[in-house]
């Protein structure tokens, strides 16, 4: 398991990457870790990431507004998530899938001081 801290003024962001072949409990170590710190399953928010498997289509993720797409109710969906929860757990579902440029927006998110 690998894992990512970055800190900002106000705010804890950790971040855990666990990778592995199909069954090796990505899914319940989410769920462990929302019961252990939030008490609730509840607090977990699933993306399923097969939706952006185009370079495109994972700038509706963090709001930065591509083509014609500036209108899509999907737009801005991560920055609502974290708004709207703050603590939060979000599981990014398959996401090996996922178009190679979202790690690299990710992680300059995770290791920007801001």
């Amino acid at each position: 398991m690998k894992s990512v801290v970055a800190y900002m003024e106000w705010l804890l962001i950790i971040l855990y990457i666990c990778l592995g072949p199909i069954g090796v409990g990505r899914k319940t170590l989410a769920r462990a870790v929302a019961l252990a710190l939030y008490y609730s399953e509840q607090s977990i928010y699933t993306i399923g990431m097969s939706k952006y498997t185009e370079a495109n289509s994972i700038y509706k993720l963090i709001n930065i507004p591509r083509g014609k797409d500036m209108v899509d109710p999907e737009q801005n969906k991560l920055i609502k998530i974290i708004q709207q929860k703050p603590y939060t757990i979000i599981l990014f579902d398959q996401i090996e899938k996922v178009h190679h440029e979202f790690w690299n927006i990710l992680l300059a998110y995770l290791d920007n001081d801001n």
